[in-house]
């Protein structure tokens, strides 16, 4: 079983040049790839001083699956948490589109169907349709894409609780499983900044641009 983004399990399969029985790949609903560089200058610069991080919960659900927590513990016991609304890495992301490599702001691989045999997700907005399917601890969307994604979801769908929904009702909540992310009007702000100011601080600075458009 192959797991990654739509643009890696379409390159896999290209690379392979064939199908092969015991291969099967899965995506899932993408918004983009985030700088390894970014991510790992909002973990240092949370980390308060004399101290080392030990632990990240990145969509923690202390507060629900609809307002699911950043949440860092560090090895003096304290600990920053705040959900996706308020979270500094979160702003950045949701709010202002920064840190999205180039080309997934013109993504070639936000298609259906899709190249892979199942695509996952999160099946935001399943509360407009049936409230029940939304307990708060996250509810998941499985597009099957293939035969061979039919016999995958079989095998598995015995240990799991599931409905047919149909695709609209994903769409309204997941645009960017056709659509690709907007960039952000302050991206080359934040990179040429990003390794001389700290991250809060230039997230703050990006907040208040924002409002004063």
């Amino acid at each position: 079983l192959f797991c990654g983004s739509p643009c890696q399990s379409a390159g896999l399969q290209q690379f392979l040049g064939k199908d092969y029985d015991n291969l099967y790949c899965c995506d899932f609903i993408c918004r983009g790839v985030i700088s390894p560089k970014v991510y790992r200058k909002f973990l240092t610069d949370m980390c308060p001083p004399d101290t080392t991080l030990q632990k990240v919960h990145f969509k923690n659900k202390d507060y629900g699956w609809n307002r699911f927590s950043t949440k860092l513990s560090f090895e003096n016991g304290s600990i920053y948490q705040k959900d996706r609304n308020d979270d500094y890495y979160m702003r950045g992301y949701l709010r202002h589109n920064l840190y999205l490599r180039d080309c997934c702001y013109q993504c070639d691989y936000k298609v259906l169907p899709r190249s892979s045999d199942i695509s996952l997700g999160d099946f935001w907005g399943i509360s407009n349709y049936d409230p029940s399917l939304d307990n708060e601890q996250g509810t998941s969307v499985v597009l099957v894409n293939s035969e061979k994604g039919k016999i995958l979801f079989g095998w598995a769908s015995k240990h799991l609780v599931t409905t047919e929904r149909f695709i609209d009702e994903v769409l309204s909540g997941n645009s960017c499983l056709l659509n690709s992310a907007v960039c952000g009007e302050y991206r080359d702000y934040f990179f040429k900044k990003m390794d001389k100011v700290p991250f809060p601080k230039l997230i703050e600075q990006i907040d208040e641009k924002s409002l004063n458009l």
